[in-house]
């Protein structure tokens, strides 16, 4: 049987070892009784961190990546306080027809575009509500990609050498199994005769090809093809604040995590 992480949210004021009880039996109503239900009732417990106040659950998960790897299957599990908190409210706003330039890795990157484009509007990042980019008539987006190409030649002699493959099933050959010669290459394909399963020998289309390396096996040209610049024509959709998050100050709720038994 193996683990999984789990968390696991109760919003109560109850202590950390009454809302811990209070989330086995929800997880053993809903996931059944078993020691390898997969839930936080696998855990032997809980040990609320120390040293920290109340917080939010994005904190609260920064938290979690530290302590995580230092707890085990059939172990306690961990608890921290969390404050109460509601996200901040917005309405649609306009729809906006952008073309921007930016570099081929912002633009697959959704949060470092979306920035980019809050920019370019004169807005705060948190109004870009969506974006996408617009296809023409048939489909295609509109989009136009900059390559960035870095060659190089390795040092060593070209050398030559000779393959027999079948052309339905192409694939590249392993070099150093080459034949030296094309006279020997056609030697050799007598050796590619099969008989099928009645003794007649049947037809076999082949093909001889040549492949050129160095001669210590590194290619002719090592090149790293990455994308320079994307110039992209986009739809956005932004958004308008009209209330903020807001975020307590009490506790309000634990939120446990470790791994479970599954």
């Amino acid at each position: 049987m193996g683990s999984h992480n789990f968390e696991t949210v109760l919003m109560t004021t109850d202590s950390a070892e009454d809302a811990y009880r209070q989330a086995c039996a929800d997880a053993a109503h809903e996931d059944g009784h078993g020691a390898y239900s997969g839930t936080i009732a696998t855990t032997y417990g809980v040990r609320v961190v120390p040293g920290v106040k109340p917080m939010t659950m994005t904190e609260a998960r920064t938290v979690i990546d530290k302590r995580l790897d230092d707890l085990n299957k059939w172990d306690v599990c961990e608890a921290i306080p969390l404050v109460a908190e509601t996200p901040a409210v917005y309405e649609r706003g306009e729809l906006v027809d952008l073309t921007i330039t930016v570099p081929g890795s912002v633009f697959n990157d959704r949060h470092e575009m979306a920035a980019v484009i809050a920019k370019k509007l004169r807005l705060k990042a948190d109004q870009i509500e969506n974006y996408e980019v617009v296809r023409d008539h048939l489909g295609k987006e509109v989009m136009t990609v900059s390559p960035r190409v870095r060659a190089t030649a390795p040092v060593g002699k070209p050398v030559k050498r000779y393959f027999i493959i079948d052309p339905y099933y192409p694939q590249l050959p392993d070099f150093t199994r080459g034949y030296t010669s094309q006279a020997e290459a056609r030697k050799a394909l007598a050796d590619q005769v099969h008989a099928s399963c009645s003794g007649v020998t049947r037809e076999k289309s082949l093909e001889i090809i040549a492949i050129t390396r160095r001669d210590n096996g590194d290619p002719l040209v090592e090149a790293t093809v990455t994308v320079k610049s994307v110039t992209a024509t986009l739809k956005v959709h932004t958004r308008k604040k009209t209330a903020p998050a807001t975020r307590g100050k009490d506790r309000a709720g634990w939120l446990f995590f470790g791994w479970a038994a599954c």
